[in-house]
């Protein structure tokens, strides 16, 4: 999901999803969970500065 919103490479949308879930304090698991279920925005990570 995180690779097609941003158009990123895996290693990317990990490092996105870790980041995320560290500045919001809960664990990679939840935060994932929350993504697949919708229950976050659309675009929940901030977008990458362009290549």
């Amino acid at each position: 999901m995180v690779m097609v919103q941003r158009r990123c490479t895996t290693d990317e949308a990990l490092t996105a999803l870790s980041t995320e879930s560290q500045q919001r304090d809960i664990k990679l698991l939840d935060l994932c969970a929350e993504l697949v279920a919708g229950q976050t925005p659309a675009t929940p990570l901030q977008q990458p500065p362009p290549r």
